[in-house]
């Protein structure tokens, strides 16, 4: 809904030096919109929800790069500080797989990548078919 007021106004000198005229005209239009299509709202939500889980996903990806280059640096947040949260779970590869008790020889398993499109793609030097992803 929306409501709009107006004032349109005239001052009229005719000819006559004892004429003038004023003329004031007020008034106020008043709005209502009624979506046709009801799917629309949902549509919105899901398109606003894409955007946000993109926007978290390019977070991540770049507080983990930049805190991998601070570490690679020899740097890091100092302990106690209101920022050392950010870093505390970026750790090296090798790191995880010490943990794992994997030795540190072999090389971890990746998942293979998907692309956009259904067309057939090389990874590690072998063709591969990979799946679509429905975005």
């Amino acid at each position: 809904m929306t409501f709009s007021p107006f004032y349109m106004g005239n001052d009229t000198n005719p000819v006559d030096p004892d004429g003038y005229v004023l003329n004031n005209n007020w008034g106020a239009q008043l709005n209502f919109m009624v979506p046709l299509d009801g799917g629309m709202v949902e549509r919105c939500k899901s398109i606003a929800k894409r955007v946000e889980e993109r926007q978290r996903l390019d977070y991540a990806l770049l507080r983990a790069t930049k805190c991998a280059a601070l570490q690679k640096d020899g740097f890091t947040f100092r302990p106690g500080s209101r920022f050392e949260h950010l870093c505390s779970d970026i750790v090296p590869i090798v790191s995880v797989l010490k943990d794992a008790g994997t030795s540190t020889n072999s090389v971890p398993v990746v998942p293979p990548v998907q692309t956009t499109d259904a067309t057939e793609g090389i990874l590690n030097g072998k063709e591969k078919s990979v799946g679509r992803i429905i975005q």
